[in-house]
């Protein structure tokens, strides 16, 4: 896939599976963007079995300003999302930020939590087109 004529291969970063009993804002899951790049989310794959449901966040700053998905699973459940256009296309990862997955509510005993994401960087400068620029 290319992204403002830089060739992109967004990849899976698999989280760790967490046992609860967990904290509310918990952090499943955290990508580094790197100096000199923006972050691109292009998806992610949400896994609990609590039997009450939890709320994940998927947060990042884009110019300065935090932005957040809420994904709600109401019982033991997944969600995965993957497209073609990124997520926060318009909005992405400031350069030397983080990509943070979190659960909004506490999870009880015995239950199982996870979360993997389908992100990319992008070099923040663009390369000269060959035309004498």
């Amino acid at each position: 896939m290319d992204r403002w004529e830089y060739p992109v291969k967004p990849t899976w970063t698999r989280g760790q599976v967490f046992a609860g009993p967990l904290a509310a804002g918990t952090t499943l899951l955290e990508v580094s963007v790197s100096p000199g790049h923006k972050g691109y989310i292009w998806g992610y794959s949400l896994a609990e079995n609590d039997p009450n449901g939890n709320v994940f966040l998927v947060r990042w700053v884009s110019g300065g300003k935090t932005y957040q998905q809420m994904i709600l699973i109401h019982g033991p459940g997944a969600v995965e999302v993957a497209g073609d256009r990124a997520i926060n296309d318009g909005s992405p990862a400031d350069p030397g930020t983080s990509i943070v997955v979190q659960i909004l509510h506490a999870a009880s005993a015995d239950t199982l939590y996870s979360a993997d994401i389908l992100w990319g960087q992008v070099p923040l400068e663009r390369r000269s087109s060959g035309h004498g620029q």
